[in-house]
């Protein structure tokens, strides 16, 4: 489960409403969403198929020990991931300062947008812009009343205007209902109108990040995804700890958990949700014991590890473990899933026994297994994704903890990813 306080990363948490100003960017008329391949190479985009990769730090490390119906054997595909090539895009002087995060982003009339906000110390929302010539530049604040308001969630267009999902905290006492949504609207990235919204406005709009409101039936959001008419969302009940997969059928109204029993149980924390066509699919963790590497096999000392789990279900209501190769990896966790062309896209770390960490890229057609894929110029590196008419944008982010010393801006890097059925022979 996100802990929204640490992620925040606030250090003093003091309400801030001034916003430096940057540079205001150039407005141009709304295009055609083909205009979001600007910010790729001219040259033509190099295919190529990318099979899985197999270990992790090398074949000596020891992998996890746990029973036979906790790890599923991994299982020829019946797909392949199509990579392209991915090229970093420009970003004009004031873009992105040291521990600036995204977290959404979107195609609009305006070109990319990106939002979130700047973590260091006080929390200061933010938002950047790529038009038709694929520069990005930061979103003029400085005229926005944002007093209260900590971070931007989501990015849509509505009605031809630019619209900014805010999180507004009032206390930070940890309870969901001391935090509200604002929406920010804009016909010229100069002038903004505000309103609050409760969730359900938000989901009829088009949001669907709403990390940390509660809504319908007291659940509290960690991600919210669309499956046709319905809605599905990993959510924790009031007064619980534990999260789930719910749905709504109501716009967001009511919730019901739908996460039914998977094989050897279920997962003991999940991160995030998607779905596509073919289902939906939820990634995170399970603790397991596994053995320590001294006492291998003496069964006198156990441990309590960390391991990626996925689960996918067709109809929201059957469930299964999908299998999953995490290499010799000691502990491991799934962070984030989406959809993409064909399929779905699913990152996580992978650990050794020495805690070296690494992040890493999955793939599947259905959720039912899963094949790591190497994308060089964005592995290894966290932060945002997002897909959009056929192009994956990964917002590669400094690490958000304390002792961390990537204090960098954030690196853009933009390709074309899909999943594909496998040619048969």
């Amino acid at each position: 489960m996100i802990d929204l306080d640490r992620h925040l990363d606030l250090g003093s948490r003091q309400l801030k409403s001034h916003v430096a100003a940057f540079p205001t960017p150039t407005f141009r008329e709304p295009k055609p969403a083909s205009r979001l391949r600007a910010g790729l190479a001219a040259a033509a985009v190099t295919v190529a198929v990318i099979l899985p990769v197999a270990g992790f730090l090398g074949s000596g490390q020891p992998a996890t020990t746990g029973t036979e119906t906790t790890q599923p054997t991994p299982v020829d595909t019946d797909f392949e991931v199509i990579v392209g090539e991915f090229t970093k895009a420009e970003a004009v002087a004031g873009f992105s300062e040291p521990r600036d995060f995204v977290e959404g982003a979107g195609l609009t009339g305006f070109g990319m947008v990106a939002v979130g906000h700047h973590t260091e110390l006080d929390s200061r929302p933010k938002a950047w812009v790529a038009p038709d010539d694929g520069i990005w530049s930061a979103i003029d604040l400085s005229s926005v009343d944002l007093t209260g308001v900590e971070l931007f969630l989501d990015v849509k267009e509505i009605d031809g205007q630019l619209a900014i999902l805010a999180l507004d905290i009032l206390e930070y006492d940890g309870d969901p209902s001391s935090r509200r949504l604002m929406l920010y609207k804009s016909a010229d990235l100069t002038s903004w109108t505000i309103k609050e919204l409760t969730g359900i406005e938000a989901f009829a709009l088009g949001f669907t990040n709403v990390t940390g409101i509660t809504t319908g039936d007291a659940y509290s959001l960690q991600s919210v995804t669309r499956f046709g008419t319905e809605m599905v969302a990993i959510g924790v009940p009031a007064g619980a700890d534990a999260n789930t997969v719910i749905r709504s059928v109501d716009g967001g109204q009511t919730w019901a958990p739908i996460l039914g029993p998977v094989v050897a149980g279920l997962p003991d924390e999940l991160e995030s949700v998607a779905a596509s066509a073919t289902g939906v699919v939820a990634v995170g963790m399970e603790r397991v014991m596994a053995e320590s590497e001294e006492d291998a096999g003496t069964a006198s000392r156990v441990d309590e590890v960390s391991r990626a789990i996925i689960v996918w279900s067709a109809d929201r209501t059957n469930w299964d473990r999908a299998a999953l190769d995490l290499g010799d990896a000691a502990e491991s966790r799934m962070v984030d899933v989406i959809s993409i062309d064909g399929g779905f896209l699913a990152r996580g770390s992978l650990s050794d026994t020495a805690g070296n960490t690494l992040w890493a890229l999955w793939a599947s057609n259905t959720g039912a297994s899963w094949e790591r894929v190497s994308i060089p110029e964005i592995e290894g590196s966290y932060g945002h994704l997002d897909f959009n008419s056929g192009i994956l944008t990964h917002f590669a982010s400094p690490s958000l903890e304390d002792n961390s010393d990537r204090t960098g801006a954030i690196e853009i890097w933009q390709g074309t990813i899909g999943v594909s059925d496998r040619p048969q022979s």
